[in-house]
């Protein structure tokens, strides 16, 4: 599975994840403590969604994205306001 995230850091409240061949189920961010600060399930057969995290504080977070298949990746996000 690729996963693209973009941009990471994160700097305007809103990210991208976008597989290349398979669909979204669920995304999940956890904060560095490993709590999930956000849950989204994707219930249509997309492989690209927009997550905004403007309740989120700026930080270094884990990405969890679960897709058709039974497949998950995890990566590092950091969220980061422009200055």
């Amino acid at each position: 599975m690729e996963l693209k995230v973009f941009p990471n850091p994160v700097t305007e409240k809103k990210f991208t994840v976008e597989l290349s061949n398979l669909n979204l189920r669920e995304i999940h961010i956890l904060n560095i403590a490993g709590k999930q600060v956000y849950e989204k399930k994707v219930l249509s057969n997309i492989n690209r969604f927009e997550v905004n995290v403007e309740d989120l504080p700026d930080g270094i977070y884990f990405l969890k994205v679960h897709a058709a298949g039974n497949v998950s990746k995890t990566v590092k996000l950091m969220i980061s306001s422009p200055r």
